[in-house]
């Protein structure tokens, strides 16, 4: 058993550019890691705020498009066109104006007719603003014509009282059986109508 020549010399001369190696790739592979951590630390950020950005408008444009937003945006337009005695067409043929039932009345009661919209019901509609104006006056008698009528208008005697109690403000019907938006609004106009 003898020692090889310059045994421990020559493991040191191969440990020795192994020990410098490591050495210099240490702080490389430690710097590149903290780099990467940072990195993926930012791009958590960036995604988190463009989720936060994503809420944020989702939230406003479900505001905008509801119902109740859209049928405000349409009742401005068409109290600005009767003020201004221009035609409503324009405003009820566009794609939200489309699902819109409009029914002016005069100040007696009765259905005014607008060039451009199909003047069916009228005395239909003209017992339901009668009966709708009786209950804002709390006058809750109804009789069994008048029940079927608003049964067969608006699905359910309720959504009359619904209705009543909530002038110049859209009422969600939905709870009352009848799936959409009801309101009335007086308005008060002095150009001629189209």
């Amino acid at each position: 058993m003898g020692a090889r020549p310059g045994g421990w010399r020559a493991s040191l001369f191969l440990v020795f550019p192994v020990f410098l190696v490591l050495l210099a790739l240490l702080p490389t592979l430690g710097g590149n890691w903290v780099i990467n951590g940072l990195e993926r630390q930012a791009r958590r950020e960036q995604v988190e705020s463009i989720r936060r950005d994503l809420r944020q408008v989702s939230g406003h444009l479900r505001r905008l498009s509801h119902p109740s937003n859209i049928s405000r945006v349409i009742l401005r337009a068409v109290t600005a066109a009767l003020r201004a005695g221009t035609p409503l067409q324009p405003i009820l043929d566009t794609p939200h104006g489309r699902n819109v039932s409009l029914f002016l009345y005069d100040g007696n009661g009765k259905r005014v007719p607008i060039q451009g919209i199909p003047a069916g019901m009228v005395s239909t509609s003209e017992r339901f603003f009668q009966m709708l104006q009786r209950a804002r006056r709390m006058e809750l008698a109804m009789s069994r014509s008048e029940e079927r009528l608003a049964t067969s208008f608006f699905g359910n005697t309720a959504v009359i009282m619904s209705l009543a109690e909530s002038l110049g403000q859209f009422t969600d019907l939905t709870p009352l059986g009848t799936s959409r938006l009801g309101g009335w609004f007086p308005l008060t106009v002095t150009a001629k109508l189209h």
